[in-house]
Order: C-alpha cells, then structure tokens, then sequence
C-alpha cells in the first residue's frame, strides 16, 4: 500500500469527506480507487500461490486433499503446475531446483528423474 493510500484512509476515517481527502493528498477518486483495487489483487494472489502463506508455509508449494503437495506458479500471467509429489520434501528438492536453474516446464520429467524424485499423474484412471 503506498503511503498516500494510506493516509488517505485514515482522513476517511477520521471523518473527513471523499472530496476533501482527493484534494488534500492530490489524486482522484478514480485513481485512489485503482490503487485499492491492485493492492486487493496483489494481496489474494500472494496468499494462495506467491508468498509464504500457502497451506504448508512453503512458497508456491500446497497441499491438496489427498495428501499430496503440488508445485504451481504464475509465468508470465499464467499459471503453470509444475507437478504433484508423494511428500513435502519431494516438492520443495524439486522447487528448490526450478528456482535455482528456471522455471523450465518442459523439462519437468527428466529434472525429476535427475533428482531422484517420483512426479505423480495428475490424471484419474485411464479407461
């Protein structure tokens, strides 16, 4: 949040009016609302796949119901899975690696390989 947003929501609620606030600190409503907006969108996104906030504290890194743990990150606007693991420590040697080396999505199978490491199939049963 930047400093201006900020004391632009204390004046609100201090009682001062919209007006008087986007007069003080010099922006528009307009503006003062995007910024609101892109600090929501930032924050709901770093909470599931970008920050350390995600169920197991690792980032990029959560478990699913089954009790296996993926690895996903936002490339270049879109999100990518980068595989689902057997344990914890799988998915965090196999992350580990991608941060170090890039977040290469074609070479998924043979860094697992190269590591030791099982990559389960995301896919059910095949009939």
């Amino acid at each position: 949040m930047t400093p201006t947003l900020s004391k632009f929501r204390q004046d609100l609620q201090a009682g001062m009016t919209i007006s008087e606030a986007c007069t003080k600190h010099n922006i528009t409503l307009h503006e003062a609302f995007q910024q609101i907006r892109n600090r929501n969108y930032e924050k709901k996104n770093r909470r599931y796949w970008g920050g350390k906030e995600t169920s197991t504290g690792q980032t990029y890194i959560s478990r699913t119901s089954k009790g296996t743990y993926f690895i996903r990150k936002t490339v270049n606007g879109k999100y990518r899975h980068f595989g689902t693991y057997r344990t914890l420590e799988d998915a965090v040697l196999v992350r580990d690696y991608l941060i170090k080396h890039g977040w290469y999505h074609q070479r998924l199978n043979s860094i697992c390989k190269k590591l030791g490491v099982e990559k389960l199939s995301h896919r059910g049963p095949r009939k």
